[in-house]
């Protein structure tokens, strides 16, 4: 967690650092989600809170829960292949999570499954937040849609001292191939920070993670920086549902 010195007490800064405390908090690491969060059971509609640059941000009630829910959606000229691999690509998160400062497989099992540890660095006073997620995916047979499921898990190292363990988070990333090299990329997240922090506040402030998330991919990936020269771009990950372990044409 930085101190007091590291980020500095100027009011200026004080808006800037509370949008990227609680927007990182929901967007950072909480990718996916048990489907009852977003079903017809939901409490209330999704309501768009921003449009801006190609990226469209909604919001609704989630039963139950002060905290509302994020979806969060864009177009990004990128193979589909190489979107899926970045989403996967656990220790590439810091580049495009403004607040994730370690994002480390913590084991592997399945070739659908795996284990990951995320550490949260949070601007003082407030603590660091870590968590331990559980991610699946699955990738239509056909190669046109990829999802990323993923919820908060306790069977993983225990909590770090100083940093708050986030327990409850879930969410889901869905990449769905429009062109030969497009994508549509979405997320929906929801997820309770773990911590002393006002559920008004997260609300206020929720959309600017997951807008900041999808612009740092999009760039990431339009750019060309990822993925680096001489990477496989999923490997033998990117294989469709029910059929061989084939590589998925990117």
């Amino acid at each position: 967690m930085k101190s007091n010195s590291a980020t500095g007490s100027d009011p200026a800064t004080a808006p800037r650092l509370r949008a990227r405390l609680i927007g990182g908090c929901l967007a950072a690491g909480l990718l996916w989600a048990p489907f009852q969060l977003w079903s017809a059971g939901s409490a209330d509609t999704w309501r768009l809170d921003r449009q801006e640059d190609g990226i469209a941000v909604y919001s609704r009630a989630v039963e139950g829960s002060q905290v509302r829910a994020i979806r969060a959606e864009a177009d990004i000229a990128a193979a589909f292949g190489d979107t899926v691999a970045l989403l996967l690509d656990a220790p590439m998160r810091p580049a495009w999570d403004e607040i994730c400062a370690e994002a480390t497989v913590v084991r592997r099992i399945s070739d659908r499954e795996d284990l990951i540890y995320l550490h949260n660095d949070l601007p003082w006073p407030v603590s660091d937040r870590d968590m331990l997620l559980r991610r699946h995916w699955s990738i239509a047979a056909d190669g046109s849609r990829a999802q990323i499921r993923a919820a908060a898990a306790e069977d993983g190292p225990p909590p770090v001292s100083g940093r708050v363990r986030v327990r409850q988070a879930d969410g889901v990333w869905t990449v769905q191939r429009t062109g030969v090299a497009s994508v549509h990329l979405s997320t929906v997240v929801h997820a309770e920070p773990g911590g002393p922090i006002p559920a008004w506040l997260t609300n206020a402030l929720s959309v600017q993670g997951p807008y900041n998330a999808l612009r740092n991919i999009r760039h990431l990936l339009e750019s060309g920086a990822y993925p680096p020269a001489g990477l496989d771009p999923g490997g033998e990950r990117l294989h469709p549902i029910g059929g061989p372990q084939a590589r998925i044409v990117p």
